[in-house]
């Protein structure tokens, strides 16, 4: 499948970068025994006669200026043989130069790497290049560890909190403000939150109709998808295959608006209908509520329900807003704007329900 042949892209990327990086690793150990003779003693030119005793090693580890015998200045040979090694590929392979790949037709993975509508081919080296950059834009992976000029900060220096490498991993650690300042109108600072492109959340199970729908289940783990079709499915939500675990059909009623309540052990459904079904996840069973007693709306579409599971938020008829018990599934009271209602809200703690509306 195509999920299949992208994961073998990726794996193949992760295991060259790490060849690449251990040869690197090689380089650097081998590169002083390079400058030793056969017989394991430092080779020295003309110019600059062996010293002895422990003033060369010491100018060598540090690197600093150092002065022969006739007071010529030189500098420490660690500082060159680093300098001369720095950024040098540990392989090249010249054929990739001689290999064209074309990305527009085939499978879709190699569509996938074009920019233009106009690109038909590339190299191998601008194919490989490309093949890094869809896979970091679809992995959370990080590989700057691959990168020759990366360091990583060391622990309890200031560096260590700083998200500098832009992948949010210090971004939630503090409680501190991420706005640039306290005032009302405060921006959040930029750098600070990235987008990557992910698999679809219902791949396994496309929606064939409109989706009207996705909500999250309380431990965000569970998402659940419903539309036109009539379904509701849910999805459990791992970045990687994202399998779906349920499925609900309704015979009778489109799906406008769902979403988990009582605890996120509930699915309320509902549409264009005078009534609404809520699926119990434990049980597995389905409960058909025939309307809210005591009010003649035609249609329950508009739905929402509260941050702790325990409201629904309805929009009624002649600019009524209904408030019902997601226990019992009964009218707790009715709310009456001058204008039709349009939408609905709780707020974060569910103690407060606001409408909005305007003229009929």
């Amino acid at each position: 499948s195509e999920e299949t042949e992208l994961g073998e892209i990726h794996a193949f990327l992760r295991a060259t970068l790490r060849e690449i990086d251990e040869e690197m690793r090689a380089i650097d150990d081998s590169g002083e025994d390079s400058e030793e003779t056969g017989d394991g003693t430092r080779a020295s030119s003309d110019d600059e006669p062996e010293e002895e005793g422990d003033d060369e090693s010491d100018a060598d580890a540090s690197g600093q200026d150092s002065h022969d015998l006739d007071g010529n200045e030189n500098r420490g040979e660690s500082s060159a043989l680093i300098a001369s090694r720095k950024r040098r590929p540990a392989w090249v392979d010249q054929a990739e130069d001689d290999i064209r790949v074309n990305i527009a037709g085939g499978a879709s993975r190699l569509r996938k790497l074009r920019r233009t509508e106009g690109d038909v081919s590339v190299v191998g080296r601008e194919y490989e290049e490309r093949l890094r950059e869809q896979y970091r834009a679809v992995s959370h992976a990080s590989t700057m560890w691959a990168d020759p000029e990366f360091r990583a900060p060391r622990a309890g220096s200031s560096d260590s909190d700083d998200d500098s490498d832009g992948d949010g991993e210090g971004l939630f650690t503090t409680a501190t403000s991420l706005l640039a300042g306290d005032s009302a109108d405060a921006e959040m600072a930029s750098g600070k939150l990235g987008a990557v492109r992910v698999m679809d959340a219902n791949a396994p199970c496309r929606t064939r109709g409109v989706v009207q729908t996705v909500k999250f289940h309380p431990d965000g783990q569970l998402l659940l998808v419903g539309g036109l079709d009539k379904t509701v499915n849910v999805f459990h939500v791992d970045g990687q295959r994202n399998p779906k675990i349920q499925g609900i059909y309704f015979q009778d009623m489109p799906v406008a608006s769902a979403d988990f309540c009582h605890d996120g052990t509930r699915i309320v459904v509902s549409g264009r209908r005078k009534y609404f079904y809520v699926f119990d996840i434990p049980s597995g069973k389905l409960l058909r509520v025939p309307g809210i007693r005591g009010r003649p709306e035609k249609s329950l579409e508009s739905l929402t329900v509260s941050p702790d599971g325990r409201y629904f938020g309805i929009l009624g008829q002649d600019g009524h807003a209904l408030l019902v018990s997601a226990a019992s599934n009964q009218l707790i009271r009715t709310f009456k704007l001058n204008g039709a209602v349009r939408s609905l809200a709780f707020t974060s703690d569910s103690s407060r329900m606001f409408s909005a509306g305007g003229a009929f």
